[in-house]
């Protein structure tokens, strides 16, 4: 009988410091709380550091974090129009959101991406293949004068191996005080 190898430590605590162990390498260190919130509380702090973000409001997936971006898009943030346009080749669940955040035509584009991508003409980005240091600022992504969401994932799979979860980067005071109230509903 052959056994799977055992997986490679991910994590481990410190001095009441978790230290997560990205695939590349990083460290993200959050100090360990009794709170649950404080928790979390601490986790977005450090990720928003990290990737260089002024704000991170964890939820439980990436999907998530597109829906709540476009919501808020959609009821705060009107567009001229009323057509979304993603990647061709992307997940089955980001057209999906688009559709339930009230959005009412997609378009699909022929592009090749590598981890992250714009939902044109919105200021959304789709980067749940990409998670790294001072990512926020890249210049393909964010621009400091515009209010950007940048929708990241975690996954035992991915760059920030940790069972599940995603989070939104950004640099929007408002929405960031009605997304982490909208994250529990």
């Amino acid at each position: 009988m052959k056994y799977a190898k055992k997986p490679a430590k991910r994590a481990k605590i410190v001095d009441n410091t978790y230290r997560p162990v990205s695939t590349s390498g990083a460290r993200l260190e959050v100090k360990v709380s009794s709170n649950p919130f404080e928790v979390v509380r601490m986790f977005e702090e450090a990720v928003a550091d990290y990737c260089g973000s002024p704000y991170c409001v964890a939820v439980n997936s990436c999907t998530n974090a597109l829906f709540l971006a476009l919501r808020y898009s959609y009821f705060y943030r009107p567009h001229f129009t009323d057509t979304i346009e993603i990647p061709k080749h992307t997940y089955i669940s980001v057209p999906m959101q688009i559709y339930h955040a009230g959005y009412e035509h997609i378009k699909f584009r022929d592009e090749k991406w590598s981890g992250v991508y714009q939902l044109k003409p919105l200021s959304i980005w789709d980067a749940a293949r990409r998670f790294h240091h001072n990512m926020y600022w890249s210049n393909h992504i964010s621009e400091p004068n515009n209010q950007n969401y940048v929708c990241v994932s975690f996954h035992w799979s991915k760059i920030l191996g940790i069972q599940q979860g995603g989070a939104i980067l950004h640099n929007d005071i408002e929405f960031d005080h009605l997304a982490r109230r909208a994250r529990f509903d």
